[in-house]
């Protein structure tokens, strides 16, 4: 009974070092990240399309705005990997945004930066989102992002 005890007052109030609160912790460190965002950027959403029988043709969807406000965007790493295209072998490398922690962006959303104070040539960049890990202690929103071309 102990152990159970002991158990169930570990799930319903975790403390992490000094005292503080495990949601106190994270609301701290959702601040911190968010006094971080140095740039703006619209996140929009294609909507499917509608496809004619008669004519065989799809009328593609009209994108929606799912975000406009503050974010980060910032590139995975110095190193990349070697990819073939066409007859010129190029280096690709990932960036990361970062976003307020309850923003819903998916997969294959388009990340346009619309302003950014410490690197005017971020302006006006696409950039498609390929992956939205989840995490239980969520900070910020991170996606994972491919620029547009």
């Amino acid at each position: 009974r102990a152990g159970r005890a002991r158990e169930s007052q570990a799930l319903s109030a975790p403390q992490v070092r000094g005292g503080m609160s495990l949601e106190t912790a994270i609301a701290y460190f959702a601040q911190r990240q968010a006094a971080l965002f140095r740039s703006s950027c619209t996140i929009t959403r294609a909507t499917p399309g509608t496809f004619n029988p008669a004519t065989g043709a799809i009328t593609p969807g009209t994108p929606t705005t799912i975000y406009t406000g503050v974010c980060l965007v910032r590139p995975n790493a110095w190193e990349g990997s070697d990819t073939q295209v066409g007859q010129q072998e190029v280096r690709y490398r990932g960036a990361r945004l970062k976003l307020p922690p309850d923003t819903a962006v998916e997969k294959d959303d388009i990340v346009v930066v619309t302003a950014s104070q410490h690197d005017p040539e971020l302006v006006g960049r696409s950039f498609r989102i390929t992956d939205v890990p989840h995490d239980d202690w969520q900070i910020v929103r991170v996606a994972i992002l491919e620029e547009v071309t």
